[in-house]
């Protein structure tokens, strides 16, 4: 165990303390990056549901649109049928 270069020094004792360090230093690392993970997936989420929110608030007011059209070509269409009907009595 002893024979080699290393002999009589405390590097075996020194490389414990530096992957010691380094480990601590990968789970602190792994965990920061779950958190940044997290922030990501939640900013996804929120982007989503605003971009639901917003097609639904253009479908609606595409909806609207329609019902107002109809109602314009049924007003129309009713004054056309009144005036035609006005015609025939003549």
């Amino acid at each position: 165990m002893y024979c080699g270069v290393n002999v009589g020094t405390d590097h075996f004792s020194v490389v414990c303390q530096i992957k010691a360090v380094c480990q601590h230093w990968l789970h602190h690392a792994k965990m920061f990056t779950t958190e940044l993970e997290h922030i990501k997936v939640k900013k996804k989420w929120l982007d989503l549901l605003s971009s639901k929110a917003n097609h639904i608030v253009k479908r609606k007011e595409s909806l609207k649109d329609k019902l107002k059209d109809f109602e314009s070509r049924y007003k129309d269409a009713k004054i056309r049928a009144y005036k035609m009907r006005e015609k025939k009595k003549e």
